[in-house]
């Protein structure tokens, strides 16, 4: 199956104005400290799942990932079971059971069953979430990218 990573579903013009936006808001967001390395929020690459659970798991997932529904049997109901739940985790709900994808795989956005169901309207399988919309917006699955990338840390 051919995966779509894509998160922007405008046209090209578009997606290159905002992909311009992003970088310019990146550089803004970063400073340079007195030994020339740059920090800074996650446009630096300092993603942590503290910030990717409180900025869009929380306020985005907990309506169907909760310790009742468990839709695609997944609860995220607190910052620990959703960490617990989602790193090195096989994707084990019914529409992705088929694909062998770790929800997130440390290092590997594009492996991340996870990131492929927020950044694409065509995941890796099931339905791009959260199931109905508003989906996540392109800095926020940026935010995961980053912390997935720099290891998907219990951080």
């Amino acid at each position: 199956m051919k995966r779509n990573t894509s998160f922007n579903r405008t046209t090209p013009i578009a997606s290159c104005c905002a992909l311009v936006g992003l970088l310019v808001a990146a550089s803004a967001c970063s400073s340079s400290t007195d030994n020339g390395t740059t920090d800074g929020g996650a446009a630096g690459g300092t993603a942590t799942f503290t910030e990717v659970y409180t900025t869009i798991i929380s306020p985005n997932c907990l309506g169907c990932h909760d310790s009742g529904t468990k839709a695609g049997n997944l609860d995220m109901s607190t910052q620990s079971v959703a960490f617990m739940n989602l790193v090195g985790v096989p994707a084990s709900g019914p529409s992705c059971l088929t694909v062998n994808e770790d929800r997130v795989t440390a290092g590997s956005p594009s492996q991340s069953v996870f990131y492929s169901k927020i950044s694409a309207s065509m995941p890796v399988c099931g339905n791009e979430m959260p199931l109905g919309g508003p989906f996540v917006s392109a800095a926020d699955v940026t935010l995961v990218s980053e912390w997935i990338t720099d290891g998907a840390l219990n951080n």
